[in-house]
């Protein structure tokens, strides 16, 4: 049985998650001033390692493989960072 869980990030460059194996993302949004990711993932699946990264407008992007995941803003939308999952 499927099912959702949410996972705080943190405004940095990188950063690993810890999901099970096969975790769908739904979206990225802030809730209580904090950016979370939502997934629909497996419980029982294997666990595996995931790396993602954000960017800032008008950052350099590099030329890593990233899928994108989505954008979000906080501070009153002072400052906006867009979310990529490494595909390497």
């Amino acid at each position: 049985m499927k099912t959702i869980w949410k996972y705080q990030l943190v405004i940095q460059d990188s950063q690993p998650l810890t999901m099970p194996k096969g975790a769908e993302i739904l979206t990225v949004q802030v809730q209580n001033n904090i950016p979370c990711i939502w997934a629909l993932v497996d419980p029982d699946a294997e666990i595996e390692h995931r790396e993602f990264c954000m960017f800032g407008t008008g950052h350099d992007f590099g030329l890593i493989d990233y899928k994108y995941i989505g954008t979000f803003q906080i501070h009153e939308g002072l400052l906006a960072f867009h979310l990529f999952e490494s595909n390497i």
